[in-house]
């Protein structure tokens, strides 16, 4: 009789422990996503602002004056150049450019902070307008892209505002670009802490059964 009383006990204990630890394991996974978005959060409005202030550097006149290959390697695109240089240096941003639509709908670099070969500017032929620098261009709102990468620029993750002429139309489009690095490190560091999380906590309470177990039958 008092064996059969001892083993209910166990197991209501048991079963109240194994809701205590799947609600403490639940809670645990929630908090950690969190930070995921926490980190997604923070990136989404560093980029926005970063942006929003990048329009600040260039005049309508001297974007304007910038309009063909010849334009490239001038005194006044030196002197942008410059301060996008230096705007990226302050503002610890990888690349800081200047888009504006061809007669084909294409998207033309106009200049960027880039001195290496892989530089984009005039020189560059026109591509297709990412998703969201598009959308930036055609409705003259702020847009992050945290998820999908250009090709040939992989590991970045980007930021577009609108570019307003005296008018208020918009003649290009301002680009921010960071690397993904804090991001991608949450995402791998929380795959492996979730999984563990549960683990441990089942684990626990698993043993926790065990052995009372074991020692009554000792």
């Amino acid at each position: 009789m008092k064996s059969k009383f001892q083993m209910r006990l166990v197991l209501m204990i048991f079963f109240i422990s194994s809701g205590l630890v799947m609600g403490l394991s639940v809670f645990t996974s929630i908090q950690l996503r969190g930070i995921v978005d926490t980190v997604h959060g923070d990136a989404e409005r560093r980029l926005m602002s970063v942006s929003r202030y990048a329009t600040s550097l260039v005049t309508e006149r001297e974007l304007t004056m910038l309009q063909s290959v010849d334009d490239v390697g001038t005194p006044l695109f030196d002197k942008i150049q410059e301060r996008l240089i230096e705007f990226a240096d302050e503002n610890e941003v990888t690349y800081v450019y200047f888009m504006r639509e061809t007669q084909d709908g294409l998207c033309q670099y106009i200049i960027d902070n880039d001195l290496s070969e892989s530089a984009v500017n005039l020189s560059t032929s026109p591509i297709p307008w990412e998703a969201k620098a598009y959308e930036t261009l055609r409705h003259g709102t702020v847009n992050v892209e945290l998820e999908v990468y250009q090709e040939g620029w992989e590991g970045l993750i980007s930021g577009f505002a609108p570019f307003f002429d005296y008018d208020g139309n918009v003649i290009a489009v301002v680009g921010v670009d960071i690397t993904d690095e804090n991001i991608v490190q949450t995402r791998t560091t929380l795959t492996l802490l979730i999984p563990l999380t549960d683990c441990h906590t089942g684990g626990c309470n698993c043993e926790w059964f065990v052995e009372p177990s074991y020692t009554q039958q000792g």
